[in-house]
This record gives structure tokens, C-alpha cells and sequence, in this order.
């Protein structure tokens, strides 16, 4: 029941109408009511009247009311929707007023944007707008123009310009012709520009005509336009008063443009006349035409082209083209255009040129000499083949380079040699004459030449322009004088050693055997007694006397070149890192012993036993070349030595060479001692001290492997000795006999052959001891018979080489014709046999150099049977 009655309170309260219906209904009703009720005092008959008019009332009531109903209701919606309209409206204005304000910003940003400024005005030249850019392309703000716009547009165009503005501006309201001009106007900072101005009139207000316009900063344009007109009338009086011929022309067509100089070089009588003419009709061999327009083409083009053209009255000429290729534009045909340069004269005096030079070129090219040619500098401007050939450069090489800095920039000694102090280069710098001076310049490769140099100057009218240098190699002359020196000192030494040679290599097989059964007995001697006792003690003592007294003799036959050793490829930088370790404790606390190793990786073809030996001479000579303490440094490299630097090692062959040095702060030589130092037992220490032979044993050991010796030292002054070793390539080679510290025993049947029976007795009771069974023999002869005699299988056959009857290499080919599967050890005393030995490396053979120690011996055996 509630919620009918909201909805009909809710539906009175949203129609007035109703209620006012419902209000004159009531009021109505009331109204008759009470009227009928006063007639009725005044009726006869009052209820009937009164029901009567009640009736009547209410109809009326009824009827007025809902006419009264319409009526409001009506009013009521026309009310509703004169207010719907109302706010349509106001909406609509305000959309419409939106979007004019966007589009009124949208213009002033486009306006500020603008690099052009807009503009309207009134007839009488007053501004009535004009965009905000305004300020930053003229110089003045909007607010200025606004204020006095005549004067700050009429009063500052330019005066050249200013009565045809003014026309112009004119006729565009009186005939409303358009108004389009370019002038130019003051700017506000007093610099003028260029405007190109553009206004149409456009409507009147008022009986006032208005314009509408927009002008342009056109100042770079313009000064562009100046600058080209400017380079036009620059080109044009080039073009015209060129010496070269200037031409453009159709590819493959006529001359379209000419100058007067390629008319006056053709000999034609305008340019006119020359205009039309064809191309190929110009050049002298019309076929190349074809040629030229295909590089053009390809390359787009030619520079500095000498061509022969045709002249008018058919004579030929040459020209130095430049040329360039011009791609068609606008439809039209392609195009080249250049310039020639007459060069007749120039190829005429360049083919008189030619042949003086090519005169010269004969004479330097045959010449035996070295010509060099060089300006007043001293930088080359020519040198014939001989003189390239001499110094290892070609002339492009050294053209425009001072020959002094490249070529005798430094003594033979290798010291700085400055201009100031170069005889040579005093004379050319001079322009003086210099006869036949001898002096040393460098090839390419760094090798010295010994050169015969004359100087002489070139003059230019009275001047000096440069001067021309003469030389002679004289290399081979100066080293045939420096060998023949050095041949003679080498062959004088050389006497001196053959007559050591032959005394030691004499005595070398008796001494080696003598100090074999010296140190054999003293083995034998130390092994049946104790250590401990004097007996042992002695026997050591014998032994290392015998050591040092077979040390001796291999010094010996070293200097003789009696020893060579076994050969091996040693490896130089690592061979002498173990040498200065041991060369440490052989040296006092009081000297200082430094290396510094710069051939790594680099080997020479020397035994290790003999560069160690080599090594520890020169150490234990600088040590005692200092007797109150010092410094030695050892030091290795690698080298290349030429022709003249092989001298001062002794006359070796040029190559590739390591040089091991060392040098001491001891008291130094003089020239004296220099030249005895290296013979055999010569030496300057006290009796006692010293043999005489180490120094010696160093000049052997480096000569006979192919090297050299040089020496550097002054009285208290740095000695040092350089002993170079031929560079070998990595290769091994077999090694004799090698000893094993080892002592290995053994129960094979032995037969030993040794003509001496001391030694023979010794080798004998050793291999006894070893547990060897021995068959013994004086001589191969012998041998051989005790061999086809005996009961017993021989193993193994250990003999001497040198022997009476038959030697060692004879009894081991007829020995193994008995037993194919004997194996042999041979024994010598005689050095001169080794590379034999090396060479003689069959199966089963081996050989064991004299004298050996017991070890050396039973280490021998072991490996011949065993392999």
C-alpha cells in the first residue's frame, strides 16, 4: 500500500499541472457549494435546487478543470522544451567557441612557425596585422609595426627600390592588380635584406580597402644570385682570355663553344668559324675519337692526354688535354668539355732531349764506374746502374735523399760520422774538386765498401747547381791487401804449429797409452784397498795427475788442430748457462760474474766438452788478469760478418756467426803481448802459475770448428775476447763410445789385442774384475790365429787400431768372416783418427777413445754386447 502511494506523491510532485487542476477543482466545487447553499434561503424548493445545481456545478467543474489541465499542460511542455532548446543552443556556441579558439591558437602557432611573415593593411599603408615573426626576420615587434607601420616599411626600403614599391602598392587598390616584389628594406640593426613581398586586395570595411600579404627573407638567394652572376663574368673572362684552349662540344658531334686561343691554336679565324666543326675533323687521327669517348664514358675523365689535332690548313700540332665527360641534361645530348695546351715546342725540344740523353744514358749505363749526381744539399738526382749495382739501392730509392746520411753516415769502426767531419761531403757542399780519395761507405745490407772517390762541381752560369761524384770500388783490391797481410802472419803461425803438430801428435798415442796404464793401475790400485787409507789416498792422487797430464795433451793437440773432437750440434745460449754456473765457483767472492745471452734458440757445430773448455779459459785468464777483484761479463749474440769485418777474425768466411765475448776489468795488454797471446806455452804469470796453453787451446778449439778469434784491449784499460762460431743447422750426429758412470758387469768371452803388454796386462786384469773371461793377443796376426784355434765362442773382440802386422779396421773384417755375430770395440790413442771413427758406424763396431777410465771401459763393453 506504501509504495503506490510514493509513486502517485512522486507523479504529483513532477506535474504541476494536475495540481493545479485539482486546486481549481476544489476551489470550483467549494465556490458552488457554498453559492447554492445562500440561493437556497432565497428558494421554494431548495433541495431540489440544490441537488440540481451540484450536478450542474460539478459538470462544469469536471469540464473546466480538464480543460484548464491542457491548457497548463501544454504551457508546461512548451516550457520543457523551449528550455531543451535553450541549452542545445548554449552547448552548440560553446563547441562553436571552442573550436574557434583552437583553430584562432592553431593559426598563431602556425603564423610564429612560419619563416615567411603575413601581413594586412589598409590602403593608406597602415598595419592593421602582422604575424609575431615579424620581430626575428625584420628586427622590429609586432607592437612597433602596429604603432608606425608607414614609416618602418616605406621609410626604410631601400631608395633604388622605393618608387617602384610604391607604384606597385598603389595599383594594387586602385586596379586591384597583385602586388609581387622584390626589394630591398632596412632591417631594425641597420644591415639591409632582401624581401620578395606578395599581397592581394582582399575585402573593404568601412569604405576602407584591405590587403592581405606575405613577405619572404630572400637575402641568401640574392647574394647567391650576385655571387654566381659575379662567377659567370669571372669565368666568361677566363674562358675568354685563357692562353689554354678552352672547348665545349657534343660527344661524338660538332664543336658547340670555343675560345680565341684554341682558335689561334688550330689557325682558325674566329670562334665562329671553329663552332660546328666536327670533333674526329679536329683530331689528326680521327679514329681515336672512338677511343677517347670510351674512356670518357668508362671513366668520366682524361688528364694531361697528349693528342695530335689537325690545324686548318691541314699542319699538326700537339696538345695536353684535360678532359671531362658531361652526362645529357634536359633531354639533350651528352657532352665533353676541356682544355688544350699547345705543347709542339715542348715535344719538340723534349725529342732533341731524348736522344742526349739517351747519349748519356749509354755512356753511364756503360760506365765502370759509379757516377752519382747530387744537388747542392747533397741529395741525389741521378746514379747509373754501376753505382746501384755498388751500393745495393736503385735510383728511385735514394732520389732526393742525402747520400751522406744513407751511405757514409759512419766510420768502418762503426762510430757517427757527421758532414762537418766527411771530406767528401766538405767538397760537394763546397763545390770544390776532390782526386781519388780513399774512404768507406755502406751497401744497402749494411756491408762496408771500400770506394775511390772524385768530386767535381756542375756549373750554371758561373754557379755551382751541384756537383758529380766518380767511385770505384776498391773493396776487393783492399782485401786482397788485408789477406795478403793476413796470409802472411797465418802462414808464419802456421809453421809454428805444424812443426807443434807434428812433436804432438807424435807422442800423443804413446803419452795416451803411458797415462792409460797410469790411471788404469791407479783404478786397480784404489779398488783393492780401503778408501780410508793412504794407500787409496795415493792412488787417487796418481790418477788425477794422470787426468791432468792427459788434459794437457788434448790442450796441446787442440792448438795443433790435431783434436777436433767429436762433432756436435750445440745450442750456444743454453751451453753456456751451465758453464757460467760452474764458472761461479771457480772465480773469487771478489769478482762479479755477469752474462747476458742474446742467441737463444741458436747452434753452432762444436763438441759441448770443448766449448765448456773454450769458455772456462777465458774465464779462468780474465780471473787471474785481476788480482784484487773485478768484473767479468760473458756475453752472446748473433751476427752477420762481411768480406772486411772476416779479416779481423782471422780470415773466416762472410756468413751468419754467434759471437761469444768476455771481457774483464783486469789490467789489460799491450801491443806486444796481443800478437804472442795464442802461442803454445807463451804466458806472463810467474813460473809455476800457469802452462801457457789455455789461450792457446781457445785459438785451436775456435779454428778448427770454422770460427775465429779477436781481441780488444789496452794497457789498464777493458780486455775482451770475441771468438765467432759458424751458425749449424740442428743435426745429429753419432757420438763414440759414450761412458756410463755405471759399472756394469758381465760373463761373455772376450778376446783383447793390444801390442803393448803393460797396457794389454791392465785392460785385461780390469775386464777380469768385471767378471769377463779374456783371451789375450799381442797383435791382430795373433788374434786371428787364437780366433780359428780356440774352443770357446768369442762375444765380443776388443783391439787396438794401430798395431803391428795387421791393424784394428783388418782383423774386424777377418774375424767377422768366423764369427758374423761378433761384436767389436776398438781402442786408439791417435786423435787424427776420429772422424774415421764418426764415420765408421756399422752395426757391432764401436770405439773408445784413449785414455779411459774403468767405468768408461766396463760402460763400453756393456753397450756393445747389449745392443
Amino acid at each position: 500500500m506504501l509504495r503506490p502511494v510514493q509513486s502517485w506523491r512522486s507523479y504529483l510532485r513532477g506535474n504541476k499541472a494536475v495540481w493545479i487542476a485539482v486546486l481549481y477543482a476544489a476551489f470550483s466545487c467549494l465556490w458552488i457549494f457554498l453559492t447554492d447553499k445562500l440561493l437556497a434561503r432565497f428558494s421554494l424548493t431548495p433541495a431540489e435546487t440544490t441537488s440540481w445545481s451540484i450536478i450542474k456545478g460539478f459538470v462544469y467543474v469536471a469540464i473546466t478543470s480538464y480543460v484548464i489541465y491542457l491548457l497548463v499542460r501544454r504551457v508546461q511542455e512548451s516550457h520543457l522544451g523551449l528550455e531543451a532548446a535553450v541549452a542545445r543552443r548554449t552547448a552548440e556556441l560553446a563547441a562553436s567557441e571552442e573550436k574557434l579558439r583552437r583553430g584562432e591558437e592553431w593559426l598563431r602557432r602556425l603564423l610564429a612557425s612560419l619563416l615567411d611573415v603575413t601581413w594586412t593593411s589598409e590602403s593608406d599603408g597602415r598595419t592593421t596585422f602582422i604575424s609575431p615573426n615579424v620581430e626575428s626576420v625584420y628586427g622590429f615587434s609586432p607592437e612597433e609595426v602596429y604603432e608606425n607601420g608607414k614609416e618602418l616599411w616605406l621609410g626604410r626600403i631601400h631608395p633604388g627600390d622605393r618608387e617602384r614599391v610604391i607604384d606597385s602598392y598603389q595599383a594594387l587598390f586602385s586596379r586591384g592588380q597583385r602586388f609581387d616584389e622584390e626589394y630591398r628594406i632596412q632591417c631594425k640593426d641597420g644591415h639591409w635584406m632582401w624581401i620578395h613581398d606578395r599581397a592581394v586586395r582582399t575585402h573593404q570595411k568601412d569604405g576602407m580597402q584591405f590587403a592581405d600579404g606575405i613577405f619572404t627573407d630572400i637575402t641568401v638567394r640574392k647574394n647567391a644570385e650576385a655571387a654566381r652572376d659575379q662567377s659567370e663574368k669571372r669565368y666568361r673572362l677566363l674562358f675568354e682570355r685563357n692562353l689554354a684552349g678552352v672547348f665545349r662540344a657534343e660527344a661524338g658531334g660538332g664543336m658547340l663553344e670555343c675560345n680565341p686561343a684554341l682558335v689561334r691554336i688550330l689557325g682558325y679565324d674566329s670562334p665562329a668559324e671553329l663552332v660546328g666543326v666536327p670533333t674526329s675533323g679536329i683530331l689528326y687521327d680521327p679514329a681515336e675519337e672512338v677511343k677517347l669517348l670510351d674512356v670518357l664514358a668508362r671513366e668520366g675523365a682524361i688528364n694531361n692526354v697528349e693528342i695530335l689535332l689537325r690545324c686548318k690548313d691541314g699542319t699538326s700540332v700537339w696538345g695536353l688535354h684535360n678532359v671531362c665527360f658531361l652526362p645529357p641534361e634536359d633531354g639533350g645530348p651528352p657532352c665533353i668539355e676541356g682544355t688544350v695546351i699547345d705543347i709542339s715546342q715542348r715535344k719538340q725540344t723534349e725529342e732533341v732531349l731524348k736522344q742526349q740523353l739517351s747519349l748519356m744514358q749509354a755512356i753511364t749505363s756503360t760506365a765502370a764506374s759509379g757516377l752519382l749526381m747530387l744537388d747542392t744539399e747533397g741529395r741525389l738526382t741521378f746514379m747509373n746502374p754501376a753505382a746501384e749495382q755498388m751500393f745495393g739501392y736503385t735510383m728511385d730509392e735514394l732520389l732526393g735523399k742525402v747520400v751522406h746520411d744513407v751511405c757514409h753516415y759512419k766510420r768502418l769502426d762503426g762510430t757517427p760520422l757527421a758532414q762537418s767531419d766527411c771530406p767528401i761531403a766538405q767538397a760537394y757542399l763546397a763545390g770544390k774538386t776532390l782526386q781519388a780519395l780513399e774512404e768507406v761507405h755502406f751497401h744497402k745490407n749494411g756491408t762496408a765498401i771500400h770506394v775511390s772517390v772524385s768530386c767535381a762541381p756542375l756549373l750554371q752560369e758561373g754557379r755551382a747547381v751541384g756537383s758529380v761524384l766518380v767511385m770505384s770500388d776498391i773493396t776487393q783490391r783492399r782485401l786482397r791487401e788485408e789477406q795478403y797481410k793476413s796470409l802472411q802472419k797465418q802462414f808464419l803461425h802456421a809453421q809454428k804449429m805444424e812443426a807443434i803438430g807434428r812433436l804432438a801428435g807424435g807422442v800423443a798415442h804413446d803419452f795416451n797409452n803411458l797415462v792409460q796404464i797410469i790411471n788404469g793401475y791407479a783404478d786397480l790400485i784404489a779398488d783393492d784397498v780401503d778408501p780410508d787409507t793412504s794407500l787409496a789416498k795415493r792412488a787417487r792422487a796418481i790418477k788425477e795427475a794422470g787426468s791432468r797430464a792427459a788434459q794437457l795433451t788434448r790442450q796441446l793437440l787442440a792448438f795443433s788442430r790435431q783434436d777436433a773432437g767429436e762433432p756436435e750440434i750445440t745450442p750456444v745460449d743454453q751451453s753456456v748457462t751451465e758453464i757460467v754456473k760452474m764458472a761461479r765457483s771457480l772465480i773469487g767472492a771478489d769478482i762479479k760474474l755477469t752474462a747476458h745471452l742474446g742467441a737463444e734458440g741458436t747452434c753452432v757445430k762444436i763438441h759441448a766438452g770443448q766449448l765448456e773448455q773454450l769458455v772456462m779459459n777465458l774465464v779462468v785468464n780474465a780471473r787471474d788478469a785481476m788480482p784484487a777483484g773485478g768484473a767479468i761479463h760473458i756475453e752472446t749474440r748473433c751476427l752477420q760478418l762481411d768480406a772486411t769485418a772476416c779479416i779481423s777474425y782471422g780470415g773466416v768466411s762472410p756468413g751468419p756467426y754467434v759471437l761469444l765475448s768476455v771481457s774483464d776489468t783486469g789490467c789489460g795488454m799491450d801491443a806486444e803481448v796481443r800478437s804472442r797471446i795464442f802461442e803454445p806455452f807463451f804466458t806472463t804469470k810467474e813460473r809455476g802459475k800457469g802452462t801457457g796453453l789455455g789461450l792457446s787451446a781457445v785459438y785451436g778449439i775456435a779454428t778448427q770448428n770454422g770460427g775465429g778469434v779477436r781481441v780488444e784491449s789496452q794497457p789498464q784499460a777493458v780486455t775482451t775476447f770475441c771468438i765467432c762460431l759458424p751458425v749449424a743447422e740442428r743435426k745429429v750426429y753419432p757420438v763414440i763410445a759414450q761412458a756410463d758412470a755405471t759399472t756394469t758387469k758381465g760373463t761373455e768371452n772376450v778376446l783383447l789385442v793390444e801390442d803393448e803388454d803393460d797396457l794389454r796386462k791392465l785392460i785385461s786384469n780390469q775386464l777380469g774384475k768385471l767378471g769377463y773371461r779374456v783371451l789375450e793377443a799381442g797383435n791382430g796376426a795373433d788374434a786371428l790365429n787364437l780366433a780359428m784355434n780356440t774352443s770357446q765362442t768369442i762375444d765380443l773382440l776388443i783391439s787396438d787400431m794401430i798395431m803391428p802386422r795387421m791393424g784394428g779396421q783388418e782383423l774386424a773384417d777377418r774375424i767377422r768372416t768366423l764369427y758374423p755375430k761378433i761384436r767389436i770395440l776398438q781402442m786408439t790413442g791417435y786423435t787424427e783418427l776420429r772422424p774415421q771413427m764418426a764415420d765408421d758406424q756399422r752395426p757391432g763396431i764401436r770405439y773408445l777413445q784413449k785414455p779411459f777410465t774403468m767405468e768408461s771401459l766396463a760402460a763400453a763393453v756393456r753397450h756393445v754386447l747389449d745392443h
